[in-house]
């Protein structure tokens, strides 16, 4: 990977690690999944083997959760990625961008150096699918051009804030604390207060300084 820090990838497939952040897919989850990891591994995994329900459940998920997202944190695992999956997330930006208050945290991925043409993800029938069922409203502004449907949307697909809370202890202390490396590496020691600040350092992927700092801290409640 193209990451200046060590990054430890957890273990979990893609099913079992979006299960892990609040996806219905009937898998154990990988619990407390690493949810920027996870976002771009399945997108990742999907546009190369084509899986739309995959990658719809991506958008869903952004779409419910964008708040509580570590942007910067996603964008450096994108900019590791193949050219398609960062003009996925690319078009993801210019349509959360469009007339929202939080799109500001997503203007450093319009920066990615990629075409600026529309793009497809169908191999074939892109242009009759929208003309029999429309385009998919949230990317009628993108690069991305989307039949509609193509990314289903159903109500129980994703969790809820309040439900992912009550599972999630990242999300939970992102929900607590703000979004930070400090929240997600403080639920790292909830979690196992044994981990030391090397060991936290690689499974969030940030400097040694930070998590030092962090385990020092929360050693103040032990």
């Amino acid at each position: 990977m193209a990451h200046k820090r060590a990054f430890q990838e957890p273990l979990g497939d893609v099913p079992s690690l979006l299960s892990g952040i609040g996806c219905a897919l009937g898998v154990e989850p990988a619990r407390h999944a690493d949810i920027e990891y996870t976002l771009f591994l399945a997108s990742e995994e999907s546009l190369t083997q084509l899986d739309f329900r995959i990658l719809g459940l991506v958008v869903q998920w952004i779409d419910i959760h964008d708040a509580h997202l570590n942007h910067p944190r996603l964008l450096r695992f994108v900019k590791s990625a193949s050219k398609i999956t960062q003009r996925f997330w690319k078009a993801v930006a210019q349509w959360r961008t469009e007339n929202r208050k939080e799109g500001r945290k997503w203007q450093r991925f319009l920066g990615l150096e990629l075409p600026s043409s529309r793009f497809t993800l169908l191999p074939v029938g892109t242009a009759f699918q929208i003309q029999r069922n429309g385009e998919d409203p949230r990317f009628e502004n993108t690069d991305l051009h989307l039949p509609k449907g193509l990314f289903r949307v159903r109500t129980g697909d994703v969790l809820s804030k309040k439900k992912l809370v009550a599972i999630h202890r990242s999300y939970a202390n992102r929900v607590r604390f703000g979004v930070c490396l400090r929240a997600d590496l403080w639920s790292l020691l909830e979690e196992d207060p044994s981990r030391t600040p090397s060991q936290l350092a690689k499974m969030i992927g940030c400097a040694f300084a930070s998590a030092w700092e962090t385990k020092q801290d929360f050693l103040l409640f032990s």
